[in-house]
């Protein structure tokens, strides 16, 4: 039953990712609201999200991961069900969405790490791995199951189902609510911010959110100034989410526990390299393998990065206080506030084409850290 309960947080969780982009237009129909007013309620989500998922990790570290859990996916429907409310009502909808996702987010990925591979000790980065492959199943379906669910059962059908699917993980978790717990330790949050390893790991985990970003930006005017069109783009788009998502299962089934910052910092190495192949591509068969390379090397990047980050202190029975992880997605969302206009901004003045090198610096800047990492335990 924990399995299932890791699972089910992993598909909220990728529903979430998704869910309010793919809902927007729906709920500016209902509404009757202008474009302007929608994206202004999606920028208030991620904003919302940023000091709530801090707090989560806070309240996780008590210990209240059961209850952060249990009461996060309750909001998380409750906020869902609200959408279909009035219209003054979706300022509230929308925070109590952040906040019950805040919730079921941390303490989703504190019981993935333990709950998928509960008989390997320091394996984080492989669970978590895996766990992230259901996340990405949840956020590369919504997109595509939302609207057509809209169209077919009409808006208010649609979220009370999609609002029963988020409690999901509360129902589950009571029938397993006494094993939902840690079994390390929390190190000292002072000691841990003076660590170097933190910040060798904080680092590229921080700069994968611009380096996501990007790629999402850029992707398809570089295919189409390429000469790609309609299914061809298509076609490349879905093999590049296949092999991200092959990526991360292969990652978490043959990575060996304490090779994972070496798997890590090759796949780093080998995406700048195809990104900088890619950058100076001029023929139309350059993109068809590169892309998918890319995809396959990004798939394992931040589960990996957030597993070692969990299994900090490997060698003793503590582990990363909850509130680091909190911390570094409520930057990872306040990055995307600030970068996605000027990212846009850029490409509308460079060539998708010469755009693309930032994502392949961006990968060389967080190989670095990732390496000196590897080196510290090679020689300790």
């Amino acid at each position: 039953m924990l399995l299932a309960t890791s699972i089910s947080c992993a598909l909220a969780i990728g529903l979430l990712h998704s869910f309010v982009e793919s809902v927007r237009p729906a709920l500016e129909e209902r509404h009757g609201l202008d474009e302007k007013h929608g994206r202004r309620l999606t920028r208030l989500y991620t904003l919302l999200s940023a000091p709530l998922l801090l707090l989560a990790g806070w309240l996780c570290d008590l210990p209240a991961l059961a209850s952060v859990l249990f009461f996060g996916s309750l909001a998380l429907g409750v906020g869902v069900a609200f959408l279909t409310q009035s219209r003054t009502m979706l300022p509230w909808a929308i925070f109590t969405i952040a906040a019950g996702g805040a919730g079921v987010t941390t303490a989703g990925l504190v019981l993935m790490a333990t709950a998928i591979f509960p008989n390997q000790t320091n394996n984080a980065a492989g669970a978590l791995t895996l766990g992230f492959a259901f996340i990405g199943v949840g956020a590369l379906l919504t997109p595509y199951v939302v609207p057509p669910l809209i169209r077919y059962l009409g808006f208010r059908q649609t979220l009370v189902f999609l609002a029963l699917l988020c409690i999901v993980p509360a129902g589950l978790s009571i029938f397993c609510q006494h094993q939902i717990e840690f079994t390390k330790e929390p190190l000292l949050f002072e000691g841990v911010l003076h660590d170097p390893r933190l910040w060798l790991l904080a680092i590229p985990t921080l700069l994968y959110f611009p380096l996501d970003r990007s790629l999402d930006v850029w992707t398809q005017p570089y295919l189409a100034e390429l000469g790609y069109r309609g299914r061809a783009i298509v076609r490349l788009l879905i093999g590049f989410w296949l092999a991200f998502l092959l990526m991360r299962v292969a990652f978490a089934w043959i990575v060996t526990p304490g090779y994972e910052v070496w798997a890590l910092l090759t796949l780093l190495v080998v995406s700048s390299m195809v990104l900088g192949n890619l950058s100076g591509a001029f023929a139309r068969s350059s993109g068809y393998v590169g892309f998918w390379l890319v995809g396959a090397c990004y798939g394992p990047l931040l589960p990996g990065f957030l597993g070692t980050l969990i299994d900090f202190d490997s060698s003793h029975n503590f582990r990363i206080p909850t509130v680091v992880l909190g911390g570094l997605f409520s930057l990872g969302c306040l990055s995307d506030l600030i970068l996605e206009p000027g990212l846009v901004a850029f490409a509308k003045r460079r060539s998708a084409r010469a755009a693309m090198r930032i994502p392949m610096i961006l990968a060389l800047v967080m190989a670095a850290p990732i390496l000196i990492l590897a080196l510290i335990r090679f020689y300790r």
